[in-house]
């Protein structure tokens, strides 16, 4: 869970009374997050994630966090393996599969093919000559994914503030 990472508390500022900026500063902070989760991770996934981007004040602490262990996984990348030991990970290498974001459970027909080291989940469309097969997922027991960091850095989150008090204050 990505989780305190934009704090926002109050020290020993020269600043109007709290409550006047520190919800409404924590408010942009919070939509800067989820804008960077729609338009950095994009589609469902990111739309997803956006939901998950909570704020919550205490006293004069507020807190902007993901309530999500996937997000932090995306935002840092890592090593992915299967929940279930012995199974393995459906990954998708078709377009279609890719675009529609039918997963193996979802469809039917499909079949293992051995290649080598690797086995996919085909399907096979068209009869007689006109058959083709198309590979729709490679089976793995683990993939490393790339880190696509979207949580905003501390220098967006330093512009975000600069802007919120030129305008505001």
């Amino acid at each position: 869970m990505i989780k305190s990472i934009a704090v926002v508390e109050v020290g020993n500022l020269d600043l109007p009374e709290t409550e006047v900026w520190m919800r409404p500063l924590a408010e942009a902070i919070h939509g800067l997050a989820q804008d960077n989760a729609r338009g950095r991770i994009g589609g469902r996934f990111g739309a997803e994630m956006a939901r998950k981007v909570k704020v919550d004040f205490t006293g004069d602490k507020a807190e902007v966090y993901c309530d999500s262990y996937i997000a932090e996984h995306v935002h840092e990348g890592g090593e992915i393996r299967s929940k279930t030991p012995g199974k393995k990970l459906a990954i998708p290498i078709h377009a279609l599969t890719r675009r529609t974001g039918e997963w193996p459970r979802e469809m039917q027909d499909l079949f293992a093919v051995r290649r080598g080291k690797n086995t996919f989940l085909a399907r096979s469309r068209g009869k007689g000559k006109n058959r083709k097969i198309d590979f729709l997922f490679v089976l793995k027991e683990k993939v490393m994914q790339k880190p696509r960091p979207w949580w905003p850095d501390d220098p967006e989150l330093k512009s975000a503030a600069d802007a919120f008090f030129a305008d505001n204050f």
